[in-house]
């Protein structure tokens, strides 16, 4: 019986985690003491994310605040609402103690950790359902960028405008070669620059750098010490899907039986990824 009772609710949590709607329940995260470090970070920089969860409603939309921390091998893409930058900062504890049931829609629950050293990136997404942390490593993707002649300024920065094709949708991004690095939010990446603001073709999905900081102590980069489950990146977005499309049938496979009242209706699917 507690297996079913449990479902009920588990499986509220994981659909809205992975509806990218407002979630009525969310996501825990990690035990913020237990990590290991990863390397030091020089730059930190503070993207704003705007992701719409409907395609069929364009105009209603959902916000992150996210963050690249960048060191000399590992950068770390991670949300600044449900984990903390440096859990080794004294502050208060009040404060700092995580808060249960964190919002999870958008990129809230997920980590890119990127290693240029092996060409590697490693992704974390926690999916509240089953309270489990799935993560995969895939190569860096190698993007084709065709760089135009057009150029603006994003924060004082002067940037060019360059686009490509990823996994499915299209993106325009605009870097900046005063900040030469090959990084920018999520997977994207291999401009002559940092990319301070990118943005799919149809404005489903929109990163845009609100904050810049060359850090005057350096930052550690961490991964918390939790259990996570391996995966492929294809395991993981068909999973999500399922959560979307069957979200009863996903957690019975898992062993558990829903009891509720109500069947839970399937909720849009708008993933960054369309492969």
């Amino acid at each position: 019986m507690k297996k079913a009772i449990l479902l009920g609710v588990c499986v509220l949590f994981a659909y809205y985690l992975c509806s990218q709607t407002p979630p009525d329940s969310g996501i825990y995260p990690p035990d913020m003491d237990k990590y290991h470090v990863l390397d030091s970070a020089d730059y930190k920089f503070v993207y704003e994310f705007t992701h719409v969860p409907d395609s069929t409603k364009i105009n209603s939309t959902l916000k992150n605040q996210l963050v690249l921390l960048i060191g000399d091998n590992i950068s770390r893409f991670y949300s600044a609402e449900c984990f903390r930058a440096d859990p080794s900062a004294k502050v208060n504890k009040t404060r700092d103690t995580p808060i249960k049931m964190l919002p999870g829609h958008g990129l809230n629950a997920t980590e890119v950790f990127k290693n240029k050293k092996t060409g590697k990136q490693t992704v974390t997404t926690r999916l509240s359902g089953t309270n489990d942390i799935y993560s995969y490593q895939e190569d860096i993707p190698k993007l084709k960028w065709t760089i135009t002649n057009q150029t603006a300024t994003i924060l004082s920065y002067p940037c060019t405008k360059a686009y490509t094709t990823f996994r499915g949708r299209t993106y325009e991004a605009w870097f900046t070669t005063s900040i030469p690095i090959n990084n920018g939010p999520w997977k994207l990446g291999g401009l002559p620059g940092l990319i301070l603001k990118a943005s799919d073709s149809r404005n489903f999905f929109t990163f845009n750098c609100i904050g810049i900081e060359k850090l005057k102590t350096k930052e550690p980069i961490v991964k918390y010490d939790a259990k996570y489950v391996a995966s492929s990146r294809k395991d993981v977005n068909k999973l999500v899907r399922n959560l979307h499309v069957h979200p009863v049938q996903t957690y019975e496979g898992f062993g558990l039986t829903y009891i509720g009242d109500k069947p839970i209706p399937a909720k849009p699917y708008n993933p960054l990824e369309r492969d």
